[in-house]
């Protein structure tokens, strides 16, 4: 009655000693190790966003000189380059509400410019700047003061203007017949040695 409790069919062990231990399985030998499952978790706290790409494509510009751009409406003035865009003119009047305006070209035979005249008459004399947009004579430069006389002659009211003088050492001088709301004649360029550079003729008409 006092014997192992092994003795009376009694396991006090339940669920272990009713299945063959690892010794017994292998005969003895050494247990082999237990297998071992490996679970790999791969968690991204801050996923990454895709990346977008865009491309801007290069600048164009309109121009790079007066000259680049075109005249929308000549008595707006001659436009004007400006940071690679084309800027177009406004119009001016003088102090008795006539336009100052006078657009038109210069020929000779280094070729035909456009011409700008922004002048005021009052008491004979007139005054104002004259502009030309080309890189050949008589455009030595792209603005310039300008001063001229009018008078009556046998052939009208001539109009003659002092000489244009520029950096360069050249200069330039413009007369003709004022007739109207038109006005034009001959120029001659000279060099500051006094040597002719570039002759032609000349027109001009005032805006409206």
């Amino acid at each position: 009655m006092g014997g192992p409790a092994r003795a009376l069919g009694v396991n006090l062990y339940p669920g272990v000693g009713d299945r063959p231990s690892c010794c017994d399985a292998c005969g003895g030998a050494v247990c082999p190790s237990p297998a071992t499952t490996t679970t790999s978790t791969n968690t991204t706290l801050h996923p990454t966003a895709p990346t977008t790409t865009t491309s801007t494509p290069p600048l164009l510009l309109e121009c790079l000189v007066d000259a680049d751009c075109p005249l929308a409406n000549v008595c707006d003035g001659l436009p004007r380059c400006v940071g690679g865009v084309c800027v177009a003119g406004a119009p001016s009047f003088c102090p008795d509400g006539t336009p100052t305006l006078w657009v038109g070209t210069a020929s000779s035979l280094t070729g035909l410019v456009n011409l700008e005249f922004a002048i005021c008459a009052a008491d004979g004399f007139v005054s104002g700047t004259f502009e030309c947009l080309s890189d050949f004579l008589p455009c030595f430069a792209v603005e310039s003061s300008i001063f001229g006389t009018t008078f009556v002659s046998v052939d009208g009211l001539t109009i003659l203007f002092d000489p244009l003088v520029f950096a360069t050492g050249d200069s330039c001088t413009f007369d003709g017949l004022l007739v109207g709301r038109t006005m034009g004649g001959d120029f001659v360029c000279v060099d500051p040695f006094g040597f002719i550079v570039s002759a032609g003729t000349w027109d001009a008409s005032r805006c409206p």
